[in-house]
């Protein structure tokens, strides 16, 4: 009884007003069907004739009741997520223009401007984004929080090139500087969570310990600023191998490789230790760009857990059964045809 209840309460008819009037037929018909072979004293001969006015009856109540048009409702729960507020930093130092394998000319910077632009391509429409750079000094973007993904971001993001790089970049990372900015930049006046994304080689301006100098410097800015805040630090290149930075013509071919002031080959190693050491200050997390797939799934995911359900609607869902209490008519019939 609790299944037929289920049944009935989940069925809409769009035309019930063709139920009574086909059912009244069906009924009629096997009656009738009934009384003339009782009539006839077949039935006395044939016991089981009285199964074809039963099936006929049903015949005209599985074509009523498909005529009518039934539709299956069902309701699901669809929640409406706040958008995010995804701030993304890009090292712009000249360590990034070098290449990320050996013998490749791939370079870092080439990497993050690829890994962004699948990450942009990803966001939700009222997911809000922003853009900014940082060697020793950090900037953002003008127009930021822009829900424009494509047209003012990534247009944006096409203007870091190698040139950029060689006309702003020539310092370290100052990473404490980009996060610091970033903080700064987040809207107070915008209802979303704020997700930072910090893409570098973790190259630091200066000597090795200058981002243990970072990390203290940033604690009190990081303890300030909104806990609604999380981030991701992606590294950039293979912190296993040391690599010169190479300078190509117009045509991209090699005419040479970056020196310092005294005429030396500059060799630039990612500091993917450091990197870690910093995040763990301020419970982030870091992510070796080469990771791919992974490096995508791991952001989606953490976008994911920091999203607040704004609202959530009640849809409902109509399927059309008519055509199965059609099926169910012509079948019986073809059956009692060919008994």
């Amino acid at each position: 009884m609790m299944l037929l209840g289920d049944f009935v309460a989940s069925v809409e008819l769009l035309r019930p007003w063709i139920l009574a009037p086909v059912w009244i037929a069906g009924v009629v018909m096997g009656a009738c069907l009934f009384a003339s072979l009782m009539y006839s004293g077949y039935m006395r001969a044939h016991s089981r004739m009285w199964v074809l006015p039963v099936v006929i009856t049903i015949i005209f109540f599985a074509f009523g009741f498909g005529a009518a048009g039934p539709e299956w409702k069902s309701f699901e729960e669809r929640k409406e997520f706040r958008g995010v507020c995804v701030g993304i930093m890009i090292d712009v130092s000249l360590s990034m223009l070098a290449p990320m394998e050996r013998g490749k000319k791939e370079t870092r910077l080439e990497r993050a401007r690829l890994e962004i632009a699948f990450l942009v391509r990803s966001l939700t429409a009222n997911d809000r984004i922003a853009l900014g750079v940082f060697a020793q000094e950090a900037r953002m973007f003008p127009h930021a929080w822009s829900t424009d993904h494509e047209r003012m971001f990534l247009s944006q993001l096409d203007t870091i090139t190698t040139s950029y790089v060689r006309l702003y970049g020539r310092s370290g990372s100052n990473i404490a500087g980009a996060l610091r900015t970033l903080i700064a930049s987040f809207p107070a006046d915008k209802p979303c969570q704020n997700f930072g994304l910090v893409f570098t080689d973790g190259e630091p301006e200066g000597d090795a310990s200058f981002l243990g100098q970072q990390r203290i410097t940033m604690l009190e800015d990081f303890s300030q600023s909104s806990s609604r805040m999380s981030y991701i630090i992606v590294a950039i290149g293979d912190p296993r191998i040391s690599m010169r930075i190479p300078e190509y013509d117009l045509d991209g071919v090699l005419v040479g490789h970056e020196t310092n002031d005294a005429g030396e080959f500059i060799l630039t190693i990612p500091h993917l230790d450091s990197l870690k050491d910093f995040a763990v200050t301020f419970h982030a997390e870091v992510i070796a760009s080469h990771k791919g797939a992974a490096l995508h799934q791991r952001i989606a995911n953490a976008m994911t857990d920091i999203r607040e359900v704004e609202s959530i609607r009640r849809v409902e869902t109509r399927v059309s059964i008519a055509h199965y209490f059609g099926a169910i008519a012509v079948l019986l019939l073809m059956l009692m045809l060919a008994v």
